[in-house]
């Protein structure tokens, strides 16, 4: 339930992969959509829109929001 890369280890592809790994296990089980939550004011929100996830919800829990991403096949 939480991507966390320690911060010595970022910058390395590491969040990225284990993302995708999350996304291919849910394609997997046949989900067509994935979402999170996340601060609104981190640069974790840029690193997922980069990814192509779009924010859904805003104010949904002080500071945070909601993104998702449609899954498609490929």
């Amino acid at each position: 339930s939480t991507l966390i890369v320690n911060e010595s280890s970022r910058q390395h592809g590491i969040g990225k992969q284990l993302l995708h790994a999350a996304e291919l296990i849910a394609k997997r089980k046949c989900c067509n959509r994935l979402s999170l939550q996340v601060e609104n004011n981190s640069w974790k929100k840029e690193w997922y829109k980069r990814e192509g996830y779009d924010v859904i919800a805003d104010g949904y829990d002080e500071g945070m929001i909601i993104m998702s991403k449609e899954l498609k096949e490929d």
